[in-house]
């Protein structure tokens, strides 16, 4: 009976042993059935540290051509791969290339004494999440910063009650700057948030770039009578109109002259220009209209122009020390600018002002 037991679980264990190899194989095998498609490494390496099987991307990995510094890849998978045999149990690791991460699965079939390796990259979803954390702090600070303006403002006013009207006109006014700039700010994060959702709601409609510079210039009135700048427009004669979303072409514009009056010193000039470009866009083969924003104000530092459009990327911060706005306006206006259709740029020269350009496409109205 004991002989007999012993043959019986001598069975099952082959049994068992069988069954997890024909799983880590079809395992391996689907991942790695189109290695030459596969971006992501899949490999198997035995307990002495041998490659039974890579891919064509965890062959990559075993040359060292991308790897910057540190251990060889093949180092840190026999180490990984000793500890997953070792505990008969999956090990999740994440190595850090330089230029690349990859997440590493690790699984272990001891009785065969080898570990299948599938590896998958997450530099992307890193920059993701490291975008989100910085996102999450910035617009903490961000909040936080008017909030304490009006907090302090509002504490005054009621701790003193019978300051002269003068103060507390003073206080008032802080009061009511600050909640203009934690309202512009939730806007912001809002209308982003919106964009990277696919949510924003887009109103296409027939669209004319007079009335949107006039509009732009008339919601920037109040801004270019405190700075004592002049707003110049061009002409915009010749410009058919279009299919486009005018409110949204309106919060570009706006973005942009705010900007340029925050940065043009008092008495400067600011000139809004547009043109219908002479030659077809090569992408969609329509006609294409160009707005131009120019000032002569203090500039845009040339470290500062590749990163102009990102998010929270204040200008002020690099050219005097209180930043200027949200830092979140010219991230919007791209990504506005994008899905109309058209491009943003941007020439600027330190000392001498700057001139932001976007592109929209002026497809005649079936109208």
């Amino acid at each position: 009976a004991e002989l007999v037991g012993a043959q019986i679980a001598g069975a099952i264990a082959n049994a068992s042993l069988y069954l997890r190899q024909v799983v880590a194989d079809a395992e391996i095998k689907d991942l790695a059935k189109f290695p030459s498609e596969n971006p992501n490494p899949v490999a198997r390496i035995s307990a002495g540290g041998m490659v039974i099987y890579a891919n064509d991307a965890a062959s990559k990995l075993l040359t060292g051509r991308d790897l910057e510094a540190g251990d060889s890849t093949l180092e840190s998978w026999r180490e990984l791969a000793e500890e997953a045999l070792a505990n008969d149990t999956p090990k999740e690791a994440e190595i850090d290339y330089g230029t690349r991460i990859i997440s590493y699965s690790l699984v272990p079939v001891p009785d065969a004494g080898y570990v299948n390796i599938y590896g998958r990259d997450i530099t992307e979803a890193k920059e993701v999440e490291r975008l989100k954390d910085e996102f999450i702090s910035t617009v903490s600070h961000e909040l936080r910063t008017p909030l304490t303006s009006i907090k302090g403002a509002a504490e005054i006013l009621l701790n003193y009650p019978d300051e002269d009207p003068a103060t507390q006109a003073e206080f008032l006014g802080i009061i009511d700057s600050e909640s203009d700039r934690l309202t512009r700010l939730i806007n912001d994060v809002l209308d982003l948030a919106r964009l990277d959702s696919g949510q924003m709601r887009w109103h296409m409609s027939q669209a004319d770039l007079v009335s949107v510079i006039g509009t732009a210039v008339d919601s920037t009135h109040a801004l270019t009578v405190q700075k004592n700048v002049t707003v110049k427009i061009g002409s915009a004669d010749g410009l058919p109109p279009f299919e486009s979303d005018t409110d949204k072409l309106v919060q570009v514009l706006t973005n942009l002259l705010s900007n340029a009056i925050k940065f043009t010193p008092s008495g400067g000039l600011i000139c809004v220009r547009t043109r219908l470009l002479p030659n077809l866009d090569p992408k969609t083969g329509v006609k294409m209209a160009e707005v131009s924003v120019s000032d002569n104000g203090v500039g845009i530092p040339a470290t500062e122009l590749d990163n102009i459009f990102n998010r929270f990327q204040q200008v002020g911060t690099t050219l005097s020390d209180r930043p200027q706005g949200t830092g979140l306006g010219l991230a919007i206006s791209k990504e506005i600018v994008a899905h109309l259709g058209g491009e943003i740029w941007v020439e600027s020269q330190l000392g001498k002002g700057s001139t932001f350009f976007f592109t929209i496409p002026v497809a005649q109205t079936s109208n």
